[in-house]
């Protein structure tokens, strides 16, 4: 693998390319763990490029992690109140897996938020993604509250929230 670097989205084709690459991800991140149905749901409401393109506008950053030239991952997080960071997003193929990469880009949103003055970086994550839990308790989150939010269509997300003090 080359070194890992990031590139800001800033078109609407990026937004659709970022669309697929988080729907081949998600079939495998959630499999499992949340129903196909969901996931067809949730898909458009998080990643449709009108979605992106308005929380950029808002404030929030949304880059690819390449490998060379190939995007590999999502990395996105943005102003969350007085102080704090939320890591929106955190995907990467799983054939990165295993190998540190997700580390990376975790470190890569850390550092980022620190450079923006954030003390704190928060992040929600799915009660049944144990893989995800791992890596972010191995990088010095910890739980801080649990929380089961309606997204509509009957369906919820049941996620803890992390935290980490920069």
């Amino acid at each position: 693998m080359n070194e890992l670097k990031y590139a800001p989205m800033a078109s609407e084709e990026e937004y659709q390319q970022a669309y697929a690459l988080a729907t081949e991800i998600w079939q495998d991140a959630y499999k499992g763990i949340i129903s196909q149905e969901q996931i067809d749901y949730m898909l458009p409401m998080m990643y449709a490029p009108a979605v992106i393109a308005r929380e950029i506008r808002e404030g929030i950053v949304y880059e690819f992690a390449l490998d060379g030239e190939k995007r590999i991952g999502i990395v996105s997080f943005g102003p969350h109140g007085d102080g704090v960071m939320k890591l929106h997003k955190l995907y990467l193929l799983p054939s990165y897996h295993g190998r540190g990469v997700g580390s990376q880009m975790l470190q890569h949103a850390i550092a980022a938020a620190r450079a923006k003055g954030a003390k704190r970086l928060v992040l929600n994550v799915n009660k049944q993604n144990s893989r995800a839990i791992k890596a972010y308790k191995r990088n010095g989150f910890a739980v801080q509250a649990d929380v089961k939010n309606a997204i509509g269509n009957s369906f919820y997300m049941d996620d803890y929230v992390m935290g980490l003090d920069l």
